[in-house]
């Protein structure tokens, strides 16, 4: 594929994804919702009750951005939250009867924003799409997970204690956000964005770690210094050079 080619795929995947996404939120603010929180009430309406970390791969979220979302919906008193009696650390969530109603009505403002996305295509190509798009976005997950020597620009790393470095020990439960606003505000942007990215300590790049609290039992998460010597690399956390452990 030549660079205009290439150009012109990457372009229309990029406007329609901010026009579609731009166009659902003018369509869900009188309900008094954002982006993102009709995909978890269509979730609970299509499954029923869910704990959060089934919630946060069906959707294909971080865990913090589910906590976030379900905080806010219980909030409006559209979902309730209760704990697993089999998993303390864990939060089942369902659909209040508010909530019902509510995901009711995004069902019907769903089919008309697929009806106004689709006009003008023929009823083949509408119905060969799904398949389409879903082949697209499969395609771009599989580029993602592929990093040159295993390394990654941006690393996301998760531990189980404090020091153990890995990938893909996925780790489930309640998300409890820091209560150190710096901290907050770059595991929002970490989050949010997808990437470490223009996350910087001292000036130096960043690793998200994400772990368990000792105490809490809740999930955590802290941007700490990536330090790069002759290939290798090392996670830092030293509290700002203060003489007490992080």
């Amino acid at each position: 594929m030549d660079f205009e080619q290439a150009d012109a795929v990457n372009q229309a995947i990029r406007l329609l994804s901010l026009r579609h996404r731009a166009r659902a939120a003018a369509m869900l603010a009188p309900l008094g919702l954002h982006p993102g929180q009709e995909a978890l009430l269509l979730e609970l309406a299509r499954t029923g009750a869910r704990i959060q970390a089934q919630l946060s791969e069906a959707l294909g979220c971080e865990p913090p951005s589910v906590t976030l979302m379900t905080r806010k919906l219980e909030a409006s008193g559209h979902i309730r939250r209760k704990p697993d009696p089999s998993d303390k650390r864990a939060s089942i969530v369902e659909l209040t009867d508010s909530g019902k109603v509510l995901a009711d009505q995004v069902k019907q403002l769903w089919c008309a924003l697929a009806e106004e996305t689709v006009t003008g295509l023929s009823a083949q190509t509408v119905a060969e799409l799904p398949s389409v798009l879903t082949t697209l976005t499969s395609n771009v997950d599989t580029r993602r997970a592929r990093h040159p020597h295993g390394r990654r620009h941006g690393l996301v790393a998760h531990s189980r204690r404090a020091g153990h470095l890995g990938q893909g020990m996925a780790l489930t439960g309640d998300y409890e956000p820091s209560g150190s606003g710096w901290v907050r505000e770059h595991v929002e942007q970490i989050v949010r964005t997808g990437t470490t990215d223009g996350v910087t300590i001292s000036g130096r790049p960043t690793v998200l770690m994400t772990y368990r609290g000792a105490k809490t039992g809740k999930l955590r998460k802290t941007p700490v210094m990536r330090v790069e010597h002759e290939g290798h690399y090392a996670a830092v956390a030293s509290k700002g050079g203060e003489p007490t452990n992080p």
